[in-house]
């Protein structure tokens, strides 16, 4: 397995990533809400979005994989 897989370092900075991508995905799915309905209230949209974040669907019910995967 190569050393940056498990470089703590390394994982670390993965894991800031996917959240700083979830974060701005998030943002910009609040900007919509308020774009789409003007009227609400700031309270309103958090309460949207945690909805939104608790029941949206999966984006895909994907294939399932073994982990950890085997080394090829």
């Amino acid at each position: 397995m190569p050393d940056s897989l498990q470089d703590p370092r390394a994982v670390a900075e993965r894991l800031r990533s996917a959240l700083d991508l979830m974060a701005a995905g998030a943002a910009l799915v609040r900007q919509r809400m308020h774009r789409e309905n003007p009227e609400l209230s700031p309270e309103e949209v958090d309460a949207h979005m945690l909805g939104w974040l608790r029941d949206r669907p999966a984006d895909s019910p994907g294939r399932a994989v073994s982990w950890p995967r085997s080394k090829s």
